[in-house]
C-alpha cells in the first residue's frame, strides 16, 4: 500500500521559514500552481481517498487536491496540526536563539521535546500514527490513500513510517514541502520512502 504524505499548500510563513502550528494561516499566491503540479502526481496513483486534519490550511488543501483529482476527502481529528504552543511564527533561528538548551535538544532526540504550552512531540508522533492506521483501515490491495500535514506532522510521521533516525525529524523538516511517496506492507513491519 502507498501513503503519499503532502505538505498543505504553499503559505506566507511557511516561506519565511516559521513554524505554523496550529495557527490558521491563506494559502500563498504561487499555491495553485503546486497544487496543480501535485495533482498530477495523483492522479497517477491509485490512491483512495485523501485525508486531511481539521485546520483551515489543511482543509483547504484537501479540497482543491480532491477538486483536481476527483479523489474523495475526509476530515481526521488525529490529522490536527502538532501544537508547538508560544514557538509558533518563530524561525529557525530565533527558536535557537530564544530556547538554546531545548533547540540542541530538537536536533538530537525531538520526539523528547515539548513546547512551551505545546504538545510533546513524541505523544505528536504517536496520534498521527494511529490517526493513519485508522486512515488505511479498509483500504483495498493495491490502492493508497493521500494524508495532507503541515509540516511539522508530515516530518513527524514520515520518520515514524520510514523508521529514519529521530534526529532527522527537525532537519528533515526542510524536505517537507512537496509529497513523498512511502510504501508500508499492512500487516508487516518493511517500509520504504521513494520522494
Amino acid at each position: 500500500m502507498i501513503v503519499v504524505l503532502t505538505p498543505c499548500a504553499p503559505s506566507e510563513w511557511r516561506a519565511e521559514g516559521r513554524l505554523l502550528g496550529r495557527v490558521e494561516l491563506s494559502i500563498s499566491a504561487d499555491a495553485p500552481e503546486r497544487l496543480d503540479q501535485w495533482a498530477a502526481m495523483l492522479r497517477s496513483l491509485p490512491i483512495a481517498r485523501i485525508y486531511h486534519g481539521p485546520d483551515e490550511l489543511s482543509t483547504l488543501t484537501a479540497r482543491e487536491l480532491g477538486k483536481r483529482t476527483r479523489f474523495g476527502v475526509r476530515k481526521l481529528a488525529g490529522l490536527a496540526a502538532v501544537d508547538v504552543g508560544l514557538w509558533a511564527g518563530l524561525s529557525d533561528a530565533e527558536l535557537e536563539i530564544r530556547f538554546e538548551s531545548t533547540y540542541h535538544e530538537l536536533l538530537d532526540a525531538p520526539l523528547n521535546v515539548t513546547p512551551p504550552q505545546g504538545e510533546n512531540l513524541g505523544d505528536a508522533a504517536e496520534r498521527l500514527a494511529a490517526a493513519l492506521q485508522r486512515a488505511t483501515r479498509g483500504v483495498r490491495d493495491g490502492e493508497g490513500v493521500a494524508i495532507v500535514l503541515r509540516p511539522l506532522a508530515l516530518a513527524l510521521l514520515r520518520q515514524r513510517m520510514t523508521g529514519a533516525a529521530e534526529a532527522r525529524v527537525w532537519e528533515s523538516l526542510g524536505e517537507a514541502d512537496e509529497p513523498v511517496i512511502v510504501e508500508i506492507q499492512p500487516a508487516a513491519s518493511s517500509r520504504r520512502a521513494k520522494s
